[in-house]
């Protein structure tokens, strides 16, 4: 008998604020904002629209840019 494993939680829901290129910018569970997947570009962009229009965030770069 095999059992099966899952590297993500069942529960885990995250909402996505907005995309960007190939990323995608989301808030977490626990209130941290992030930007998952896309370019340099991608994460510059998502950069300059926190700044705009949500003043009291930081995205943060789930994995390393690939043209930064």
């Amino acid at each position: 008998m095999f059992k099966s494993f899952s590297h993500h939680p069942p529960h885990s829901t995250v909402e996505v604020i907005m995309i960007f290129g190939r990323g995608r910018l989301v808030k977490r569970p626990d209130g941290r904002v992030e930007l998952q997947g896309g370019t340099g570009a991608d994460y510059i962009a998502a950069k300059e629209y926190a700044s705009l229009f949500m003043h009291s965030v930081s995205p943060v770069k789930t994995d390393f840019p690939e043209n930064l």
